[in-house]
């Protein structure tokens, strides 16, 4: 029998890469998780763990292990919430911390929701960055955090912690009313030349994004205004005195004299309840359920005005409106080729297929027989060629294809990143062509 513990550090070495990001995750020294490996190797009488450059890597037995040891880790979790489940409702404080625009469009109608229905609740709120307010939900100071994620940066999560997609939403050019380029249907940046920007600080992940956007049009934004809140920002733009990059969520703070225009190249943020997996209970379940229904409230309205390019989040299942369509190539050596009861039965099988029903953008799939069993076709002067075996000489094959639909290129890599084959062989992600 394998000791919790165990089984705990090595999914973290697994997570993290490294026996000292694992370390850090667990609170230990990294001589301590060494040794919860070295005893783990002599309980299942497998190496591990091997040395990989300067660092390591799991051996094939360690996947193996870790797969298992991750769903162990969950259940675990799992039970112990359950069990203060059974102390009652949804009850005493709950610590949120959450991003401006969020705070305005969503939390403030999601409060009001979440203390009608649990008025024993003591909700209290703190404004900020996700750089700040990420690290209180690691050290308990939090219990959800309501964060942006752009696909610029995409959001990362360590083991332990985890998130749900309440919104995707657009984000579009903002501009006075009365800028020549004011009624065009859509811009890139090089087209506003000169123009002055307003933007959140250097280091946040809305800054970022304007500069990747701007330096993919070839042009360096000059951010002259940095301000932190998005409607101090849209008075800026409707003074005439700099563009800005406004999520749809923070849209209807505009005041009058300003003007949204697409970005050609569209953009795209997602906003997130984040919370720590072994402090799930009914609080969190609580702020979840009202939180959704805001979103509802609030994408209801947004639908309702011509233009809005929002994805809506409900019972758990992402819906993409005007996704993008893309082609996961699942590609190993196929030196190992389980059977379809050994895939069904393994958890980290049933932890992608899991993620990827829940996000709602399956289209379509299926696994192929291997390599051997191929046949090739060509077609040369008129007459039929055909061979036995594939037609491109390399050393992974194409051993199935998932047919996914999600907002951008960004969440498809996420996707692809939870496939299992993602750490055996790889996943090649390919747009369809529409």
């Amino acid at each position: 029998m394998f000791g919790l513990d165990r089984l705990r550090a090595l999914a973290a070495v697994a997570s993290h890469g490294s026996i000292a990001g694992a370390a850090r995750e667990l609170h230990i020294t990294a001589s301590g998780l060494s040794q919860q490996i070295d005893k783990l190797e002599r309980e299942t009488g497998h190496q591990l763990l091997e040395p990989a450059g300067r660092g390591i890597r799991l051996t094939r037995a360690g996947l193996v292990l870790a797969a298992h040891a991750r769903a162990v880790v969950r259940c675990a979790e799992a039970a112990e919430a359950d069990l203060r489940d059974l102390r009652g409702e949804a009850v005493g404080p709950l610590r949120i911390g959450a991003v401006s625009s969020t705070v305005r469009g969503l939390l403030t109608t999601a409060l009001g929701s979440l203390l009608r229905e649990h008025p024993r609740v003591r909700p209290s709120v703190c404004d900020g960055e996700v750089i700040e307010l990420l690290p209180r939900l690691f050290t308990g100071d939090l219990d959800a955090v309501l964060a942006d994620d752009w696909p610029t940066r995409p959001l990362r999560l360590p083991d332990g912690v985890v998130g749900h997609v309440l919104l995707s939403e657009s984000v579009d050019i903002a501009l006075a009313a009365d800028h020549p380029l004011a009624a065009a249907d859509e811009l890139d940046l090089a087209a506003l030349g000169d123009l002055a920007w307003t933007n959140c600080p250097a280091g946040t992940d809305p800054y970022d994004a304007l500069l990747h956007w701007g330096r993919g049009c070839g042009v360096e934004p000059e951010i002259r205004y940095t301000v932190a809140d998005y409607a101090t920002q849209l008075s800026l733009v409707a003074a005439g005195l700099a563009a800005a990059l406004i999520p749809e969520l923070a849209q209807r703070a505009a005041p009058p004299g300003v003007r949204f225009v697409r970005c050609a190249t569209p953009l795209r943020r997602d906003i997130r309840m984040v919370w720590r997996a072994a402090a799930e209970g009914p609080l969190i379940r609580a702020l979840m359920s009202a939180l959704r229904e805001g979103v509802s409230t609030w994408t209801e309205r947004a639908e309702s005005v011509s233009g809005s390019r929002v994805s809506l989040v409900r019972d758990g299942s992402v819906r993409h409106i005007g996704g993008m369509k893309y082609v996961l190539l699942i590609c190993d050596d196929e030196k190992i080729v389980p059977s379809m009861a050994e895939i069904a039965a393994d958890p980290a099988f049933a932890e992608y297929s899991a993620e990827v029903e829940r996000r709602g953008g399956v289209l379509g799939g299926a696994r192929l027989r291997p390599v051997a069993d191929a046949t090739t076709v060509r077609v040369r002067d008129g007459e039929t060629l055909v061979s036995d075996g594939p037609f491109a000489e390399t050393k992974d094959f194409i051993g199935g294809i998932d047919i996914i639909e999600c907002a951008d290129l960004d969440e498809a890599i996420e996707i692809a990143a939870r496939h299992p084959y993602a750490s055996r062989g790889c996943v090649e992600v390919r747009p369809v062509w529409e």
